[in-house]
């Protein structure tokens, strides 16, 4: 009888679906998600759920480890030197790595984000929503102020959003 010689392991085994009692190992992947703020807002998702999947997706609380899935890009906007009463665009994007539709919007919490559109989006799995965030000043002032975005109308979270307007 030969005897054949098995190559020495290297990998531990990894398996992606549950055998018996035993959970997979899991992999995770830590890519960060980087945003682009001066990609102009090409393609937006519908503004309210419609079906009976995303309604229920939409209205659903998420966990904390759910919402760990969901990931925002830039947590700073800096419109940099502008001038007063100048208006100026950014965009601002979150990814849904979620297997679930999430419904977002954004809401100005200052006088001078007031512009920003404030159509909600349903945001598929595995997809990239782009809002627009717009300022415009009235005075001179070294701006620094808060967004607010909200997720499934129940999570609420803040990016900040800094400005120098010069005459």
């Amino acid at each position: 009888q030969p005897h054949l010689k098995l190559p020495e392991q290297k990998d531990n085994l990894y398996v992606d679906k549950h055998i018996d009692k035993y959970e997979p190992t899991i992999i995770i992947e830590d890519k960060q998600f980087v945003h682009n703020v001066n990609q102009p807002v090409r393609k937006q998702f519908q503004a309210e759920p419609r079906t009976h999947l995303e309604i229920r997706d939409c209205q659903t609380e998420l966990s904390g480890e759910k919402l760990q899935k969901i990931r925002v890009s830039p947590q700073v906007i800096d419109f940099n030197n502008l001038f007063i009463k100048s208006v100026s665009s950014k965009s601002w994007g979150i990814k849904n790595d979620l297997r679930e539709n999430i419904l977002v919007r954004l809401e100005g919490q200052t006088v001078e984000l007031q512009g920003t559109p404030a159509r909600p989006q349903v945001i598929p799995s595995g997809q990239v929503g782009v809002f627009e965030v717009v300022f415009q000043s009235f005075r001179l002032q070294s701006f620094q102020g808060y967004m607010k975005y909200i997720i499934n109308e129940q999570h609420e979270f803040f990016f900040k959003v800094t400005a120098e307007v010069e005459p």
